[in-house]
């Protein structure tokens, strides 16, 4: 009975760790964010789950996926409905993200 307690509770501290790293994730993206040596945005994320984009191309919406993946859907995408990037790391003002074998690093500052 207290293995299966024991259990339980883990199973539960993973859930809500999972939980807190895509609402930290969220809180962390919000903003504008650039590609190197751009001092025009590549993104600009709302709390409301809108966003733009440097080509001024609409708003579009985003939201995190399955714990690390960042869901963008168009018009703020070029020639697509949708994407879904692989947060491979978000630190340091810093941000990577990549699909399809693609990586891409944006900035929370121009630089």
């Amino acid at each position: 009975m207290l293995k299966k307690f024991v259990a339980m509770i883990m199973v539960l501290c993973m859930v809500v760790g999972l939980s807190a790293c895509s609402q930290s994730y969220e809180k962390a993206l919000e903003g504008s964010w650039y590609r190197e040596g751009r001092d025009e945005p590549a993104f600009t994320f709302y709390s409301d789950g809108t966003c733009t984009s440097g080509s001024g191309s609409g708003t579009g919406t985003w939201a995190i996926v399955n714990d690390n993946q960042l869901k963008i859907t168009a018009p703020v995408l070029q020639g697509g409905d949708t994407a879904v990037l692989t947060i491979e790391s978000l630190e340091d003002g810093t941000l990577t993200l990549s699909m399809e074998g693609n990586e891409m690093v944006l900035y929370d500052k121009p630089n």
